[in-house]
């Protein structure tokens, strides 16, 4: 499946409705075939929803586990 993430991130543009159902596991995928550019075209439309927000904070420190402890401290300081 490598090679794909930028199929998934095209296919993603396109969903209009609902994207806060989608764009997570889009977002998954590609942590998972660790796409990590791809990854990041999607942050910005995942940032409209607070909830696939925090689903990014967590595929984010999936990705970049050096980056998890400064991640989980954001994510704490916000609430």
């Amino acid at each position: 499946m490598a090679g794909k993430g930028e199929n998934a991130v095209k296919t993603a543009e396109k969903i209009l409705t609902e994207r806060n159902l989608y764009l997570p596991g889009i977002a998954s995928w590609l942590v998972k075939t660790g796409d990590k550019e791809n990854f990041k075209r999607l942050l910005i439309p995942c940032a409209y929803n607070v909830e696939t927000a925090y689903q990014m904070c967590g595929l984010i420190a999936r990705l970049y586990p050096e980056q998890a402890e400064s991640v989980a401290k954001v994510v704490t300081d916000l609430n």
